[in-house]
C-alpha cells in the first residue's frame, strides 16, 4: 500500500512503500486509534466543563430578563416528551426519559417583550431543538386585542391633532394666499390645512390653482401619512366631480391614479361614498357590482350593498344576505348579520332584523354583544313591553358572572331612565337573587 506522506514526517521516505508488515500496521493503527479516542474524550470533558460554566447564568447568554441554569445533560436532550408549558412559550426541548430537568427561565412579569427565540449555536454536537410553536389561539387573541387598541389610539390621536389644527385656524384665520402658504409650510402633513387652502382658492373661482394645490400636496405629504393622503384624494374626487370636464371622465382619471398609491378597497369606498352623497344611483350600482366581484370576502363591501338596497329595493335584501353568507368567511358571519340587523331596524323593517338576530342567537346564545345590539335596537323603537320581555330573557340565561353583571347593569340603567322606583328595586332584587344562587 503506497502512502503519500508530509515533509515533516521523517520516518517514511517520500513516495516510497511502507516497510511495515501487516502486524506492525495493526499495532500502529491500534495505538493511533487509542490516542484519537483519548483526545476526543478530553475534548468532550473540556466542552462539558465550559458549557457548565457558561450555563450557570442564563442572563450571560440571553440577557438579564431570564434567569436559571442550563441542564448539564443538554447534549442528551432528544425529541420525545414535550412539555406543554415549553410549547406555549415557543421552546420545544425533549428530555431524556431517565433524566429530569427543571426549567427556571422566565420573563419578568412587568416586561412586555415576547419570549425570546434562541438558537444555541455555541453548543456544538447537541440535539437541542428550539422551535417557535406558540399556541395559535393565544397569539390570535392577543393580536386582535393589540390591533384594536392600536387602531383606537391612532384614531384618538388623529382627532386630537385635527381639533388642535381647527382651533389654530379659528384663532388665526388666513385671509390671503401668502397666509395659507405660511400655514402649509408650518404643517405640511395636515390635510385639513391644505383643504382649507383649496377652499380659499375655489372661493376665488380659480379651479386650475386648486388642482395645482392638490398635485402639490400629494407630492408633499409624507408617504406614511396614509389617512392624510386619503383625505386629499377625497377632496380631489369632489373637485373633479364639481368642476371636471366632463366630470365622470376626469374622476376616472383621478380614481385610477389613486389606485396606484393607496389601498384599493379604501379608494373604491371613497368613490362609492361620493356617488352616494351626490345621488348618482346608476354609478352606485355599477361600482358596487364591481366591488363585490373584486372584494367578495369583505364584510364592509357587502354591508354597503345591503345599505344601498334598503333605500331602493328592499325586496332583494334577503337574497343578498343569503349570498353574502356563502361568500364571506365563517368568522365574519356574526359581524355581518349583527350590522345588517342594525340597518334593518334603522330603515324601518324591524321584523327582518328581529328574525336575523333570533336566528343567530339560537346558534350563539352566550354572545352578550348580540344581546346588547338586540336590546339597543328595541330600546330605540321604544316598545316598553317588548324591551322588558327581552331583558327578562337575557337575564334568565346561564352565563358567567361577568356577562350577567353586564346584562343586569344594562337593565338597571334602562329602568332608571324609563321606569319608576318600583321597577328599579325589582331589577336590583333580581340581581341579588342571582348572586345568592351562585353562592349556594
Amino acid at each position: 500500500m503506497a502512502l503519500q506522506l508530509e515533509d515533516d514526517v521523517p520516518d517514511f521516505p517520500r513516495g516510497g512503500v511502507s516497510s511495515f508488515g501487516k502486524r506492525e500496521r495493526e499495532e500502529i493503527h491500534a495505538e493511533f486509534g487509542a490516542e484519537t479516542n483519548k483526545s476526543k474524550k478530553n475534548k468532550r470533558i473540556k466542552m462539558q466543563k465550559k458549557t457548565a460554566a457558561q450555563g450557570d447564568d442564563l442572563g450571560s447568554l440571553f440577557g438579564n430578563g431570564i434567569t436559571g441554569k442550563l441542564p448539564r445533560f443538554a447534549s442528551k436532550i432528544t425529541l420525545k416528551n414535550i412539555s406543554p408549558g415549553m410549547k406555549l412559550w415557543g421552546v420545544v426541548a425533549e428530555m431524556n426519559e431517565k433524566e429530569e430537568c427543571k426549567v427556571l427561565a422566565q420573563a419578568e412579569s412587568r416586561s412586555s417583550i415576547r419570549p425570546l427565540e434562541v438558537i444555541l449555536d455555541d453548543i456544538e454536537h447537541s440535539d437541542v431543538h428550539i422551535v417557535a410553536s406558540q399556541n395559535q389561539g393565544l397569539i390570535d387573541t392577543v393580536d386582535i386585542v393589540d390591533g384594536k387598541e392600536k387602531r383606537q389610539a391612532k384614531e384618538e390621536r388623529e382627532q386630537e391633532i385635527r381639533a388642535a389644527e381647527e382651533r389654530l385656524l379659528e384663532k388665526n384665520i388666513p385671509t390671503t394666499a401668502d397666509d395659507y402658504e405660511k400655514l402649509v409650510r408650518s404643517s405640511p402633513n395636515s390635510s385639513l390645512v391644505w383643504m382649507k387652502y383649496m377652499a380659499f382658492v375655489l372661493s376665488l373661482a380659480d379651479v386650475e390653482k386648486a388642482r395645482s394645490i392638490v398635485e402639490r400636496v400629494l407630492r408633499t405629504i409624507n408617504v406614511q401619512e396614509e389617512n392624510e393622503k386619503l383625505n386629499i384624494w377625497v377632496a380631489y374626487f369632489n373637485l373633479e366631480n364639481e368642476y371636471g370636464n366632463p366630470p365622470e371622465e376626469a374622476m376616472m382619471k383621478v380614481f385610477h391614479r389613486a389606485l396606484q398609491c393607496c389601498d384599493p378597497k379604501k379608494i373604491h369606498l371613497v368613490l362609492l361614498g361620493m356617488y352616494e352623497r351626490t345621488g348618482q344611483d346608476k354609478f352606485v350600482d355599477e361600482l358596487l357590482d364591481k366591488m363585490i366581484k373584486k372584494f367578495k370576502h369583505s364584510c364592509k363591501v357587502w354591508l354597503r350593498r345591503v345599505q344601498s338596497l334598503l333605500t331602493q329595493q328592499q325586496d332583494r335584501v334577503q337574497f343578498v344576505v343569503q349570498r353574502t353568507l356563502l361568500s364571506l368567511p365563517r368568522h365574519k358571519h356574526i359581524k355581518f348579520i349583527s350590522q345588517t340587523t342594525i340597518l334593518e331596524f334603522k330603515c324601518g323593517v324591524p321584523e327582518r332584523g328581529r328574525s336575523l338576530l333570533e336566528g343567530i342567537l339560537r346558534e350563539y346564545p352566550k354572545r352578550t354583544n348580540l344581546w346588547s345590539i338586540y336590546l339597543d335596537q328595541e330600546i330605540r323603537l321604544g316598545d316598553v313591553d317588548v324591551i322588558r320581555a327581552l331583558f327578562e330573557r337575557a337575564i334568565s340565561l346561564s352565563l358567567p358572572p361577568k356577562k350577567m353583571k353586564f346584562l343586569f347593569k344594562k337593565y338597571l340603567e334602562y329602568e332608571k331612565s324609563n321606569g319608576d322606583e318600583k321597577r328599579v328595586e325589582y331589577v336590583k332584587q333580581k340581581a341579588m337573587d342571582y348572586v345568592q344562587s351562585t353562592l349556594t
